[in-house]
C-alpha cells in the first residue's frame, strides 16, 4: 500500500485548481491543536501541547510571509471556519475520544474541503492502533518484535508492556519491562484504564527515531542514556527529565534509516513523521511505532531535537513540511458551497426528544453518471436506513449537503445508528463521516469508527491478513514478473 492508496483526491465532488497562493506565496493558514490544561496531572493529557508549541508555529509561518489563525478543535474549531477562510491547516490535533481521535480533525476538514498537513484519517488512525500497526509492518517485511495483545503467551522474557492505542509514552513507565510472568500480570492491571495493552519481546539495543519529511531521512538519531543501563526504557519518567537522564546524538546507521522510508511507504505517510526504531538482541532494526503527527515543540520535540541535530532549524523544518503539503494542495476537491454553513441545533421531535436516530446518506444528486443498477443500490440504501429506524421508534435523518449541520442534529441524541456509505458524492466520506461523529461525542450503535476506516481500503485488509498469517488469495499490484 503505498502513498497514492491512502492519499488520493475524494472521488466526485469538483476538484479545482488550488489558488490560495498570491504572487508572494503568501496563504492564511490555520492551526489545529489540543491544548494541555493548566492543572493537568498524571499522564491523561501528555498528548495535548503547549501554547509554547503554538506560538513557535505562528513565528515560523509567518517569518515565511504567511498569516495564521488559531482554530484549536472541535465545536471551536467549526465555529471560527464558519466565520473565517483560510488557504489550509496546519494540523497537530490530538483529539478526544478512542482510537480515532487523532483522524477527527482531518476528516472534518476533507468533507470541509479544506487542506492540510500531514497524513489523511485512516493513516492516523491505522499509526494509532499499534498492533494493527505492527501487523501491516510486518506484511511489509519490516522487522518488528514479536508481541500479542493482553497476555505473554508464547513470547520470550523479558518482555514489554505498554497501551496498544496511546502516544507520547502514556503509560511507559520502568515496570513496562517484564521479567516474568508476575511483573507481567502486575503491568497487565497497572495498564487496564488505558485499554487494551500491547505485550512484545523486549529490544534490548539501542534506541532510534527517524525524522521524516515529504518521504525523506531528514535525520537518525539516538537516544543515549546517561547512566548505562542494559534495560533503558525511554519513559514517560525519562522524557520529563530528558535533560539529566539522556543525550541526543546523531546516528550513522544507514539500517535504521531504511525503516524511515520502509514503513513510509508501507502506511502511505504524507508531509511529516517520526518512526521509532529499536535494535533487538541480535542487532537488527526493528520497527517500535510511527507518528504520523509528531511533537512540534520547539525545545522538546524528538522530531525538532533530530532536525536539528542534522543542521535543520526550527523555522526551516515547519518550512519543508508546510511546502510539501502545499504541492499535495495544487489540486484540492471540494464539497459543494454551504458544505460547512453555520446551522441552528433545532431539537429532535417533542420536548423531550427521542432518544436514537438513524442517518443515511441521502447524496444522489451528486451522483449523475450512475446507471439504473447502481442507483436502485443507492435508494436501497435509503429503504434500509427507514426498516431500521421504523423498527426502532427512531428519528431518521438524510444527510445531505450540510455535514455540519447534520452533526450537530445528531449530536441531540442519546445514541445514532450510522448507515452513510459516504456523503456528499464522496466514496471516502464513509469513515470521514463517522470519525467526525466522533468528534461531536456522538455514541454509535452498530460501528467502531476505525473498524469502518480500516475495512474501506480492501488492500489494506489483505495487508493485515498476511501480517497475521491468515489465509488470502496472493496479490499482485501489476509490478516485477506478476504474483
Amino acid at each position: 500500500m503505498g502513498a497514492a492508496a491512502l492519499g488520493s483526491a475524494p472521488e466526485g465532488g469538483r476538484a479545482h485548481t488550488f489558488s490560495a497562493q498570491n504572487d508572494t506565496g503568501r496563504m492564511r493558514i490555520g492551526l489545529t491543536y489540543n491544548l494541555k490544561p493548566a492543572d493537568a496531572t498524571g499522564d491523561q493529557f501528555e498528548e495535548f501541547d503547549s501554547l509554547e508549541t503554538v506560538e513557535a508555529l505562528e513565528v515560523a509561518l509567518r517569518a515565511r510571509g504567511h498569516t495564521t489563525l488559531r482554530l484549536g478543535w472541535g465545536e471551536e474549531m467549526l465555529a471560527i471556519l464558519d466565520r473565517e477562510h483560510v488557504d489550509g491547516v496546519f494540523n497537530f490535533a490530538e483529539g478526544i475520544g478512542g482510537r480515532g481521535r487523532e483522524s477527527q480533525v482531518p476528516a472534518m476538514l476533507e468533507m470541509l474541503g479544506i487542506p492540510y498537513t500531514a497524513s489523511e484519517p485512516l493513516t492516523i488512525a491505522l499509526t494509532l492502533d499499534k498492533p494493527l500497526a505492527k501487523l501491516l509492518a510486518k506484511a511489509h517485511a519490516v522487522a518488528t518484535s514479536p508481541w500479542r495483545i493482553n497476555d505473554g503467551h508464547a513470547l520470550r522474557y523479558p518482555v514489554f508492556a505498554k497501551p496498544a492505542a496511546e502516544g507520547s509514552s502514556m503509560g511507559i513507565t520502568a515496570s513496562s519491562r517484564c521479567e516474568n510472568e508476575t511483573q507481567l500480570h502486575a503491568a497487565l492491571e497497572r495498564l487496564r484504564p488505558y485499554g487494551p495493552v500491547l505485550v512484545e519481546e523486549f529490544l534490548p539495543g539501542d534506541e532510534f527515531t527517524v525524522g521524516m519529511v515529504d518521504g525523506d531521512v531528514v535525520g537518525v538519531m539516538q537516544v543515549v542514556p546517561r547512566r548505562k543501563d542494559e534495560a533503558f526504557i525511554y519513559s514517560l519518567e525519562v522524557k520529563r527529565d530528558y535533560e539529566n537522564r539522556v543525550d541526543y546524538r546523531r546516528a550513522d546507521a544507514p539500517d535504521v534509516a531504511e525503516v524511515g522510508p520502509a514503513a513510509w511507504q508501507a502506511f502511505g505517510l504524507r508531509d511529516v513523521a517520526r518512526v521509532d526504531v529499536r535494535r533487538d538482541r541480535n542487532g537488527v532494526a526493528n520497527f517500535v511505532e510511527v507518528n504520523p503527527l509528531p511533537g512540534m515543540n520547539p525545545v522538546t520535540g524528538d522530531l525538532v531535537i533530530c532536525a536539528r541535530l542534522s543542521g535543520i532549524e526550527y523555522d526551516e523544518l515547519i518550512g519543508r513540511v508546510l511546502d510539501a503539503a502545499v504541492r499535495r494542495w495544487q489540486v484540492w476537491a471540494r464539497p459543494p458551497s454551504g458544505a460547512h454553513a453555520a446551522t441552528a441545533r433545532p431539537r429532535a421531535g417533542g420536548p423531550a426528544g427521542p432518544h436514537i436516530a438513524v442517518c443515511y446518506n441521502d447524496d444522489w444528486h451528486y451522483k449523475k453518471n450512475l446507471n439504473e443498477t447502481e442507483m436502485t443500490a443507492e435508494e436501497s440504501v435509503a429503504e434500509m436506513a427507514r426498516e431500521v429506524a421504523e423498527s426502532l421508534g427512531a428519528a431518521l435523518l438524510p444527510v445531505r449537503d450540510d455535514i455540519v449541520g447534520a452533526l450537530r442534529q445528531l449530536e441531540q441524541f442519546d445514541v445514532v445508528f450510522d448507515l452513510c456509505e459516504g456523503v456528499l458524492g464522496h466514496s471516502n466520506g464513509e469513515m470521514n463521516f463517522v470519525v467526525a461523529l466522533g468528534m461531536f461525542g456522538i455514541r454509535l450503535a452498530n460501528v467502531e469508527p476505525i473498524a469502518v476506516c480500516l475495512c474501506t481500503d480492501k488492500l489494506l485488509v489483505k495487508r493485515r491478513r498476511d501480517g497475521a498469517g491468515l489465509p488470502s488469495p496472493r496479490l499482485w499490484l501489476g509490478e516485477g514478473d506478476g504474483p
